[in-house]
């Protein structure tokens, strides 16, 4: 099924569209020196492509393909790469299992919310 949802993924990466005010913020948070990360179960190619060029510039690091259920271990590796440490670490995401998977961690969460 994942392998299934990330070949539609990159079928309609065109059409897939950021939450608002998410490249404006990656930029800001670039600009300022906060290291931002992705972690995404789907391809980092298709992660690339919907950000755009701009927004993943603003990105450091990718841990992209994870499993269904091994966003935690991604959380971990990504902050040892980064040398943060879990209390300095928000974890932002649109499901319920990316907030189970900060949690997991020591991290700190949020969920992103679409603008109506």
């Amino acid at each position: 099924i994942a392998a299934d949802v990330r070949r539609r993924a990159a079928a309609d990466a065109a059409s897939i569209s950021l939450f608002g005010g998410a490249e404006r913020l990656l930029d800001t948070l670039h600009r300022n020196g906060v290291k931002c990360a992705v972690v995404s179960s789907n391809s980092e190619a298709n992660v690339r492509r919907v950000l755009g060029a701009e927004a993943a510039g603003a990105v450091s690091l990718f841990d992209c393909g994870a499993g269904l259920f091994g966003k935690a271990k991604r959380f971990r590796r990504l902050m040892k790469r980064a040398g943060v440490a879990s209390a300095e670490t928000i974890c932002i995401g649109d499901e319920q299992r990316d907030m189970e998977a900060a949690h997991a961690v020591g991290a700190a969460s949020g969920a992103v919310r679409p603008v109506r």
